[in-house]
């Protein structure tokens, strides 16, 4: 069911939506992933990788979304409150290279190497398309309150392991330099906030004092010390929306944009790789799979 579902919005914005973005993307796509054709043993699956990752990861430059967000944007009102949700859920999905790490009837365990987590997976297939410690590229969707993988795999051989980890460790790296910035900027944040509300209750506690005051000597004073208040607010403010800049910054461009782009360009190579591998087993995997 979920996957005939993720198949009808692909179809949506790769043939009646985006058609005509298709041709250049497949394009962009082939010169890092490599070009498939029809006797390749996993043609298919290749082909609906490059349609998940237009429509789930080939930022738009004009709308700074994939197609399927623009899609749902565009497309609100046509749409039913379910579909909608649903599809919604699907552009959230996570892409990556995962270590297959406990198998069972209709489950799985399986470690993404990009944020070093463990996603549970539904699967009735599992002991079927599994081993353990299998090393491979999946897009896993949620659904319902479950996640699922969406079936189109990329395995990579268990030779390739380190190579592969030492790749992604990389570009981990850079996305987690970046949460690291964020993660600090949101604690300056709070601090500047709190503050922002203890300089406030001191210029409302003056404001009280200089109307008790009246025309007497102590409300120059006064006065005084309620402008070098609302003066410090006013920067303390300045201050901490400089940091909400820099982290909305960081959060669409670097970690959304520019994150997204590293991990799916470093599983494209790896994918090439594999088709490679794939093709010609007589060559060395060391051969193959290297920078």
């Amino acid at each position: 069911m979920i996957r005939d579902k993720i198949n009808q919005l692909v179809e949506y914005v790769t043939h009646n939506h985006f058609s005509d973005e298709v041709y250049k993307a497949k394009k962009e796509y082939q010169e890092v992933a490599g070009e498939v054709f029809e006797d390749d043993r996993t043609y298919e699956t290749r082909i609906a990788a490059f349609l998940e990752w237009f429509a789930f990861d080939r930022i738009m430059p004009e709308k700074q979304k994939c197609p399927a967000e623009v899609f749902l944007d565009e497309n609100a009102n046509a749409l039913s409150a379910d579909q909608t949700g649903i599809f919604m859920d699907f552009t959230r999905n996570t892409h990556g290279i995962f270590i297959m790490k406990k198998i069972k009837d209709d489950e799985v365990t399986a470690l993404n190497l990009f944020d070093d987590n463990k996603y549970t997976v539904s699967e009735k297939e599992s002991k079927v398309i599994f081993r353990k410690n299998d090393l491979f590229e999946g897009r896993i969707f949620p659904f319902q309150g479950k996640n699922y993988f969406s079936g189109t795999f990329c395995f990579h051989p268990a030779e390739s392991l380190k190579f592969v980890k030492d790749e992604v460790k990389k570009v981990a790296a850079t996305i987690q330099q970046w949460e690291k910035q964020v993660k600090k900027i949101n604690s300056d944040a709070n601090d500047l906030q709190n503050k922002i509300y203890k300089t406030g209750a001191e210029i409302a506690k003056t404001r009280v004092k200089l109307d008790e005051a009246g025309p007497s000597a102590s409300a120059g004073k006064l006065k005084i010390k309620l402008m070098e208040l609302e003066s410090k607010k006013n920067e303390l403010q300045t201050q901490k929306e400089s940091l909400e800049a820099r982290k909305n910054e960081l959060e669409s461009r670097k970690i959304r944009i520019e994150g997204r782009f590293f991990r799916e360009r470093l599983i494209q190579r790896l994918g090439y790789m594999n088709l490679k591998w794939e093709r010609s087993r007589h060559i060395a995997l060391s051969d193959i799979y290297k920078n």
